[in-house]
C-alpha cells in the first residue's frame, strides 16, 4: 500500500470540502447514530487484528429490521469514517508517517514528559467508535493517567517505521492547554505540538494498563460523545462541546424566539437587518425559489450568521472551481439579501434594492470550524422540516438526483436514469398519494426498487405489489395504485436504452474482440482513476509529512511536474477529454503554491459494500465511440445482512485518429 494511503480497508481518503459536506450532511437521530456506531464497530472488528484484546462492548438499542436493508446505513458509517481519516494532521486512525528527522539521543524519564496528567480531562478515540470519542469512567481515567505518569518514556527517532493496524488517540485538556497522543500498535506513542514532533517507546507494564483503559466500555462508566471532525491539523473539534470557562448554561426557551420577525446579521452593513420570518428561506444547493424551504418553522436558523467570524475577501471567487451547496434568502419591504455558501468556505453576499435596482456584492471567507457551524445549522433545519413531510411533499422540495430504477421482474438489478428520466420520476412521485402506515405494517413482495440522492440523503424505496412502499428512512406507506403502472412505463423506457438487442444496427462486427479489449482497458482505468492517487500517473512525490500552508491547505510536493495543467495532459494520455469528469483539474486533489504542485492528503471515499465489477457486454458503437455495459455487484453479507444487488452502468472508449483507444464515459464502482 502506498504510504500516502490511509489504512482503512473500507475507504480511501476524502478531501477537506467533501469531509465538511459529508460530516455536516449526516443529520441523524440518536437511534440512527447507535446503528451507525454498531456498523462502524462491525467493520473495525471484522477487518483489523487488535493487539492483546478484543473489543467486547455491545451497543444497546440496535434495531433489527423486519425487512432486508439496503446499504444506506453502511454508506453513512463509511462517510463518518471518512471524516476521521484526514483530521488531526492526517493521522487519526491511519497508518501515519513521521518526518525523516533523526533524534540523536535517547532519554528516559520516570514521569510523563508532559508533566502530571492526573488533573487533565481525558477523551479517547478508537476506530470502533470514530468519529465519536469517549471520556473514561473515573477508575479507568485514574488508571490511565497513573500509568502515563509512571511509565518509562524512551525517546526514539520520529522516522521509526509505523506498524500496520489501527491506532488509539488520547486527548488531554486543562484550561486552554491541550495535548494529543497517538498510541501505535507497537507500543510507541507519538506527540505533535505543531512545532515539534516526538516519538516514545513505553514499557510493557504501563502499556498493559493503557491498552485496557482505551477500550470503550459503557458498563465501566465510559461516556460516549458525538463530535464533528473537519480541519486538518486541528484537535479543537475533540473539545467542541466545551467552552472556557467550563460552565453550564440554561438553554434559551423556544418561546423567546420572535416567530414573526427575525434579525439576520448582514456583514457588509456590520449590523442585523430585521425581516419578516416568512420572508426567510433556504435551499440545500444552488438557489431555487420554487423548491426552497421557508424558515417559519425554524426561526432559530436565522441567528446562525451572527455566531461566526466573517473575513472580507477582495479577490474574485473562481466559480468554476467551486459550487454553491447552501443558499439563503431574506427580504424586507425594500431589499433582498442573498447568502450563497460555497464548498470552499467562501460566502457571496448580495443586497438588491428593489426600488432603484442597485445591487452590491461582497465576498467573505469563514474558518473550517465556522463552516461546520453553518452546515450543521442548515442541515438540522432541513432535517426538522423534512421529517414531518410525506414523500410527495418532500420530493416537491428536493428533486431526485442520480436516480436508479430496477428492471421489471428483477428488483435487485438497477440502473441509472438520465436528467429527463429523473424529472419524470419526480413528477410521478409528487403526483402519487402517500399515507403513512404503522411501523409494524407488513408489506407485499417488492416489484420495483428506487434509489436516489435527494437533498442530503440517499433514499431506497421498495415499491410492493400490494400498493405499499417501504423506505428505511421514513417507514411504510400506502400508495396510489397508479404509481406501479407509472413506474413500469418509466422502467421499460430506461432499460430499453441498455438492451443490446435494440442496437443491432450499431453493433460492431468484431464484437467479441471489441469486448475483450474493452475489458482490459476498463481494468486499467480502475487503476489509473484520478481520485485514487498518483499510482497511474508516474508522479514523483515527496516523502514524510505533508507541508502545511495554513487555512487547512496541506499536501506533498510533486517533483516532476510544474503545473496542474501538465499533470492533466499526462492524465489525458489515457482518459479522453470528451467528458468533463475526466478533467483532473476539477478533482480537488491537486493545488499550486509558490510555483510548485502539491498533492492533497485526500481522495475519494470508498463504497464498503462493493464486491466486484465486470464489463459484461458491448452495447453499441456510435461513430468513434463504443459503449459497454458494466455490472457492479454489492452486498451487505459481511455485515450480517441478506441483501444483494447489481448496478448496471455504462462505460465507453473513444477511438483516436491513429486507431488507439482512450477511456471516455467512466464511473468508479467503489
Amino acid at each position: 500500500m502506498n504510504e500516502k494511503d490511509i489504512d482503512l480497508k473500507a475507504l480511501e481518503n476524502a478531501d477537506d470540502d467533501t469531509i465538511r459536506r459529508i460530516a455536516a450532511g449526516c443529520p441523524a437521530s440518536d437511534e440512527e447514530k447507535e446503528r451507525m456506531f454498531a456498523m462502524s464497530r462491525k467493520i473495525y472488528n471484522s477487518r483489523t487484528n487488535e493487539r492483546e484484546y478484543n473489543n467486547e462492548a455491545e451497543v444497546s438499542g440496535v434495531d433489527i429490521y423486519r425487512k432486508p436493508k439496503w446499504h444506506k446505513l453502511a454508506a453513512v458509517a463509511a462517510a463518518l469514517l471518512i471524516v476521521t481519516g484526514v483530521t488531526a494532521g492526517g493521522v487519526l486512525l491511519s497508518r501515519n508517517k513521521g518526518d525523516n528527522r533523526i533524534v540523536n539521543s535517547e532519554t528516559k524519564a520516570s514521569t510523563s514528559p508532559f508533566g502530571d496528567l492526573s488533573d487533565y480531562r481525558v477523551r479517547i478515540m478508537t476506530a470502533a467508535i470514530a468519529p465519536s470519542v469517549f471520556e473514561p469512567g473515573a477508575d479507568k481515567k485514574l488508571a490511565l493517567t497513573e500509568a502515563l505518569n509512571s511509565a518509562e518514556w524512551t525517546e526514539i527517532p520520529t522516522d521509526t517505521p509505523i506498524p500496520d493496524g489501527e491506532n488509539q488517540h488520547i486527548y488531554f485538556k486543562k484550561g486552554d492547554k491541550t495535548i494529543s497522543l497517538i498510541l501505535y500498535t507497537d507500543g510507541t506513542m507519538y506527540y505533535n505540538t505543531g512545532s515539534a514532533e516526538k516519538r516514545y517507546q513505553l514499557n510493557e507494564e504501563a502499556l498493559n494498563v493503557i491498552y485496557k483503559a482505551v477500550r470503550y466500555e459503557p458498563e465501566a462508566g465510559d461516556k460516549l460523545i458525538n463530535i464533528e471532525l473537519s480541519a486538518i491539523d486541528s484537535v479543537d473539534p475533540i473539545w467542541q462541546d466545551i467552552t472556557e470557562p467550563e460552565t453550564t448554561t440554561e438553554p434559551v426557551a423556544c418561546t423567546e424566539i420572535n416567530e414573526d420577525m427575525s434579525e439576520v446579521y448582514f456583514p457588509p452593513l456590520n449590523t442585523t437587518v430585521k425581516v419578516p420570518t416568512k420572508n426567510c428561506s433556504f435551499y440545500m444547493g444552488e438557489w431555487n425559489e420554487e423548491t426552497a424551504f421557508s424558515c417559519e418553522n425554524v426561526p432559530e436558523l436565522t441567528e446562525v450568521f451572527g455566531n461566526i467570524q466573517w473575513n472580507k475577501v477582495t479577490t474574485p471567487l473562481d466559480n468554476e472551481k467551486t459550487s454553491v451547496f447552501i443558499s439563503f434568502r431574506c427580504s424586507d419591504d425594500r431589499h433582498i439579501y442573498s447568502y450563497d455558501i460555497y464548498t470552499n468556505d467562501y460566502i457571496v453576499l448580495k443586497c438588491e434594492d428593489t426600488i432603484n435596482g442597485d445591487l452590491s456584492t461582497d465576498i467573505y471567507s469563514v474558518s473550517g470550524e465556522d463552516s461546520i457551524t453553518l452546515n450543521s445549522a442548515f442541515n438540522d433545519a432541513w432535517g426538522k422540516l423534512t421529517s414531518e413531510m410525506l414523500p410527495n411533499e418532500w420530493f416537491s422540495h428536493d428533486k431526485p438526483d442520480h436516480a436508479f430504477i430496477s428492471r421489471t421482474g428483477a428488483p435487485d438489478t438497477i440502473t441509472l436514469m438520465n436528467d429527463k428520466e429523473e424529472k419524470e420520476l419526480a413528477d410521478i412521485l409528487i403526483s402519487a398519494s402517500w399515507e403513512k402506515l404503522p411501523e409494524d405494517t407488513k408489506t407485499g413482495d417488492c416489484i420495483y426498487k428506487l434509489r436516489f440522492i435527494a437533498g442530503r440523503t440517499q433514499l431506497d424505496f421498495d415499491i410492493c405489489n400490494d400498493d405499499t412502499a417501504y423506505c428505511e428512512n421514513y417507514g411504510t406507506f400506502r400508495i396510489s395504485g397508479s404509481l406501479k403502472e407509472e413506474l413500469a412505463k418509466l422502467s421499460d423506457n430506461v432499460w430499453a436504452k441498455i438492451t443490446p438487442e435494440n442496437y443491432a444496427d450499431k453493433m460492431p462486427a468484431n464484437k467479441e474482440e471489441i469486448l475483450d479489449k474493452g475489458i482490459r482497458i476498463y481494468e486499467e482505468a480502475l487503476r489509473r482513476y484520478q481520485n485514487f492517487g498518483p499510482d497511474g500517473l508516474d508522479l514523483d512525490i515527496a516523502e514524510g509529512t505533508a507541508q502545511d500552508f495554513g487555512n487547512y491547505n496541506s499536501g506533498w510536493l510533486i517533483y516532476n511536474a510544474d503545473s496542474i495543467d501538465e499533470i492533466n495532459d499526462k492524465y489525458h494520455e489515457f482518459f479522453s477529454d470528451r467528458y468533463p469528469e475526466n478533467d483532473i483539474r476539477n478533482s480537488g486533489m491537486l493545488f499550486e503554491e509558490d510555483g510548485h504542485v502539491y498533492l492533497r492528503p485526500a481522495g475519494k471515499g470508498s463504497h464498503i459494500l462493493f464486491r466486484s465489477t465486470e464489463v459484461t457486454e458491448v452495447l453499441y458503437q456510435n461513430g468513434d465511440e463504443i459503449f459497454f455495459i458494466v455490472d457492479n455487484n454489492y452486498d451487505d453479507l459481511e455485515f450480517d445482512g441478506t441483501t444483494k444487488w447489481t448496478e448496471k452502468t455504462l462505460f465507453s472508449v473513444v477511438i483516436q485518429p491513429d486507431g488507439s483507444w482512450k477511456v471516455g464515459k467512466f464511473t468508479i464502482p467503489y
